[in-house]
């Protein structure tokens, strides 16, 4: 016998399905990191935030972009100068296409304005600098097309 959980039905009709992915690498010596695979068609995201485990504490930048299956890649949030920010720091991208992250402290994050509908492919977090710093993401979707769906990468 199955039993309901209250919360997670609650949360997925709220703010959509939740797919975490622990400990993404960014440094600017390596190539784009792919954080989620957008799989069987096109997406409205609700929620996508970051909390930073390992601080850097030189320039570091972050960007995140849509790297879609068909088309051209194209910037989801703006550069976020990731150094000084402090472990726990949380990072939520306004839902404005090009704007810069918000990235603040640990204690609060804005939540974004307004929704991202990406297509299938993946979505990215590149930087520049040297230094590595380890972010865990959680994204909150619904599917715009029937089957579409997130997964981690």
């Amino acid at each position: 016998m199955s039993q309901l959980d209250p919360l997670k039905s609650f949360t997925e009709l709220t703010i959509g399905k939740r797919v975490d992915r622990d400990k993404a690498v960014v440094n600017g010596s390596a190539a784009a990191n792919v954080l989620f695979n957008i799989k069987g068609g096109r997406v409205a995201i609700h929620l996508l935030v970051g909390e930073i485990t390992t601080a850097a504490s030189g320039a570091t930048n972050l960007r995140l972009q849509s790297n879609p299956d068909v088309g051209t890649t194209a910037v989801v949030s703006n550069v976020l100068a990731l150094g000084g920010l402090e472990i726990g720091t949380l990072l939520v991208p306004t839902g404005a296409v090009g704007d810069a992250i918000y990235g603040v402290s640990a204690g609060a994050a804005q939540g974004p304005l307004r929704d991202l509908v990406l297509p299938a492919g993946g979505i990215e977090a590149t930087s520049s600098g040297a230094e590595t710093v380890t972010i865990k993401w959680s994204v909150f979707y619904v599917p715009v097309d029937d089957g579409a769906y997130v997964e981690a990468a």
